[in-house]
């Protein structure tokens, strides 16, 4: 079983997806968890697997919506590498759109 914190310093409520990978088969998912973090606050989201093959998170804003989303098809690339070797993430709004960024 595994775990990551989201941080939400976006104005609006992040709805956050994981999608856990199924074993060591980095192109089959066993999970999506799903769910939802408040403007200023962090939450653990716990997911069946060790690791995550990607996220979709998503940000309204006003009468737009920011989304990030990511995910890796091998196994060591960068991607793959910051959603499994960071245990904490950061949501926030940029002039660029929807910043996440990885960190332990």
């Amino acid at each position: 079983m595994g775990s990551k914190v989201f941080t939400n310093q976006a104005p609006a409520t992040a709805t956050v997806t994981l999608y856990a990978r199924n074993g060591d088969d980095i192109t089959s998912y066993a999970a999506a968890i799903t769910a939802n973090v408040a403007p200023g606050q962090q939450a653990t989201i716990e997911y069946p697997q060790t690791f995550v093959n990607g996220f979709i998170i998503t940000v309204p804003h006003g009468t737009d919506v920011y989304t990030s989303q990511g995910f890796s098809t091998k196994r060591g690339t960068q991607l793959d590498s910051m959603l499994n070797t960071n245990a904490k993430f950061t949501i926030a709004l940029s002039n660029n759109g929807l910043a996440v960024t990885g960190h332990n």
